[in-house]
């Protein structure tokens, strides 16, 4: 495929890099024989040589709610833009449904029929001056054989933004309504007319604390709502579905964060209250039927079995956990971490899923295992998996933040050949560095952040393969928070960044060498953004900074969430005479890559103005631009993708000198990280649903000695 010309050169000026080389000059390379072109390349090119990982029941987004069909074939999961579907027995993805990017699915279920799906979704558009954030929640009808948009309705009065993103909701059985905690009282709306129905009258216990929705579920009959309902009396109300009024209400103690489930038969309702306790109750006469000894809740999802002879839990630290109604054992259990969990029974009662960031673990009750193993999926759009290479590049580590095991690949037909736990031992051995904790390129001497009492903070030095300490560096408010930022390749030198300082230690003795880079304060603004980074053999040594400081945030530090659209200057320091080899200012910029100890390569891609908050409270900086770039090991192509545009799936090489589009491998979706073997030969593209791809970048784009 060819790129239009006007792209191309928009891309060359603003988006691909600079090439920069630091004193001596290095001889510039030779220049690259023309590719064929992308559509005349062989058929073999545009397909992946590998892949590997495990992208059963994975999507790009957090998944915030996961129902089964009527059938039990399908499992469908609501995200952030989107609705997927996995085949229940295998994980396999057979249909994304996507919405528009502003929309976050928070609950999802099928008709009874099975035919259509119900999304409820609020729509996280940026503030507006004069009226704050409006996040209208709407619910949206969707084909489930096509995809097909059928139906859309905004619930009428309804901002997301007062329910804090996270609204406690539940259609009832046909999908003519749905229930919302809203105000502090279960309420009721109309799916085909968005109006309000009903608001239950439940009057605060305390006038002085607010009241909070936590829980609700609808009856299979349609008759009955269940609304746990803190400071109300009674945790746990039983409403008319039709006019909201008051039927019943089970005797429970107060709580904080209760929960409740009807089961698919109706005849059982289940409670959950803070503490270690899980209650059944017959739904027709309210009487207890079961108490159950459970892990520690605190705000936990429950659900019942259809015949209500098993009940399921599923908490954020202790994972899955199914316990059997009449004896209390519990009899199947899912260890991990569950963000934001949801869970729910297959139809048939031989499945439980629960969500898990932006996986669905599916526990098979029969054989006790998972169908999709939660700790095992690299995929996450809040994790993006880190690649480490071996050096003949043969094999590649992968590792999450999530605590996963660390798995070895090898390259390139992406088998299975390691596996270690995710040990501090195993994590410094393979090289992996993490936020305020490095390690030297030889994988010997590792480098932490370390927390003591108030305010007194350090940075150690240790020796990966004993523990045995080397070296500490004082670190606090006194001395402007110094953190580590990296090693000398050897690891007999420590970086740290602090508020207004780059420094060099010895980690034999501890012994401050020099401070590379100081800038002063400037009036009404902080420090700059400093990094620090060795070249491969630690001949250099680059310190890339603002060329003027960020404004101060409202919280007195720099402020992260400024648009990266200002000058960066480039410092080189020789590291046998720390002296300046070189020193220059570059466009925006957002990071420096060493090729060589000779050469570097800077992406000067300006950045959109914005930022803020998302709505699953992550983080986010200054919008990515549209093609987010990787450079190759030698700087002479760079791999560029979009990891937000489901229009631009693809991932592009580029020539890194000129901007020109050599190849496109294709993808059905976005591509969220990519890495480059250390030869150059193999790119790494991470997707979703299809997991790690491997791609044979010599053969694509025709380089020399091929």
């Amino acid at each position: 495929m060819s790129t239009p010309l006007g792209r191309l050169t928009l891309l060359a000026a603003a988006a691909v890099g600079l090439w920069l080389a630091v004193a001596p000059p290095a001889r510039p390379p030779a220049p690259h024989a023309r590719p064929a072109e992308p559509d005349a390349l062989p058929a073999a090119a545009g397909r992946p040589v590998g892949a590997f990982g495990d992208p059963r029941f994975a999507a790009a987004t957090p998944v915030r709610h996961a129902a089964f069909s009527p059938d039990g074939r399908w499992l469908a999961g609501a995200g952030r833009g989107e609705v997927r579907l996995w085949d229940a027995a295998t994980g396999r993805l057979a249909r994304r449904v996507a919405f528009d990017d502003f929309a976050v699915g928070t609950h999802v279920v099928f008709t009874p029929d099975g035919r259509s799906f119900l999304a409820l979704a609020f729509e996280d558009v940026p503030p507006v001056p004069t009226r704050g954030y409006e996040w209208p929640v709407t619910v949206r009808r969707f084909d489930a054989a096509t995809g097909a948009e059928q139906a859309r309705v905004r619930l009428a009065g309804l901002n997301a933004a007062e329910l804090h993103g996270r609204p406690v909701a539940a259609f009832t059985p046909d999908g003519s309504g749905v229930v919302l905690g809203y105000g502090g009282l279960p309420t009721r709306f109309c799916t085909a007319t968005g109006r309000q129905v009903w608001a239950a009258a439940l009057p605060p216990k305390n006038p002085s604390y607010a009241q909070h929705v936590t829980g609700v579920a609808v009856s299979p009959d349609g008759a009955v709502v269940a609304a746990a309902v803190s400071n109300s009396g009674g945790p746990f109300h039983l409403l008319d579905a039709a006019t909201g009024a008051a039927v019943g209400r089970l005797t429970e103690p107060a709580a904080h964060w209760p929960a409740v489930a009807f089961s698919a038969d109706g005849k059982w309702l289940a409670t959950a209250v803070d503490g270690e306790q899980v209650a059944v109750w017959d739904a027709a006469t309210r009487a207890p039927r079961a108490r159950l000894a459970t892990a520690r809740l605190v705000n936990t999802p429950l659900a019942l079995s259809p015949a209500g002879d098993r009940v399921a839990v599923a908490e954020f630290e202790a994972g899955i956990r199914v316990y059997d109604t009449a004896t209390g054992r519990e009899t199947a259990r899912a260890d991990g971490h569950l963000t934001r969990p949801t869970v729910t029974f297959s139809p048939d009662g031989t499945a439980v899923a629960a969500t898990a960031g932006s996986v669905v673990v599916v526990l098979d009750l029969a054989t006790g295992r998972r169908r999709a193993a939660a700790g095992r999926s690299i995929w996450s759009a809040v994790v993006r998996p880190q690649f480490r290479f071996s050096a003949d590049g043969a094999r590649v580590h992968v590792r999450t933040t999530r605590g996963d095991d660390l798995v070895t690949y090898e390259l390139p037909s992406g088998r299975e050949v390691g596996r270690a736990a995710d040990t501090p031992a195993a994590v410094a051995a393979l090289g992996f560095s993490d936020w305020g904790r490095v390690v030297s390129a030889d994988g010997r001497v590792a480098a932490a952040d370390v927390d003591g009492r108030d305010d007194d903070r350090a940075v150690v030095v240790t020796e990966t393969a004993t523990g045995r300490e080397r070296c500490r560096v004082p670190a606090g408010p006194e001395t402007g928070y110094r953190r580590a930022a990296g090693l000398s390749p050897d690891g007999g030198q420590l970086y740290t960044v602090g508020s207004h300082e780059v420094a060099v230690w010895d980690t034999a003795t501890g012994r401050r060498v020099r401070a590379l880079a100081e800038p002063a304060p400037a009036a009404g603004k902080l420090h700059p953004f400093l990094s620090v980074a060795a070249s491969p053999g630690g001949r250099h040594l680059a310190v890339f900074a603002d060329a003027e400081p960020r404004p101060a945030s409202w919280c007195g530090t720099c402020n992260a969430l400024a648009s990266d659209n200002g000058a960066k200057t480039v410092t080189i320091w020789d590291t046998a005479e720390w002296r300046v080899a070189r020193e220059l200012t570059v466009p925006a910029g957002r990071w420096l890559r060493w090729q060589t100890d000779d050469r570097f390569t800077v992406e000067t891609t300006a950045r959109r103005p914005g930022g803020g908050f998302e709505a699953d409270e992550r983080l986010r900086y200054d919008p990515p631009p549209r093609e987010r770039l990787v450079p190759a090991p030698d700087g002479r192509l760079l791999a560029g993708f979009d990891p937000e545009d489901p229009a631009r799936p693809g991932v592009r090489v580029y020539e890194a000198g000129t901007g020109r589009e050599l190849h496109r491998f294709p993808a059905d979706e976005p591509c969220r990280s990519a890495a480059f073997s250390p030869d150059g030969r193999y790119l790494l593209t991470d997707h979703p649903a299809a997991g790690v791809r491997v791609w044979d970048v010599r053969r694509a784009t025709g380089r020399p000695g091929e």
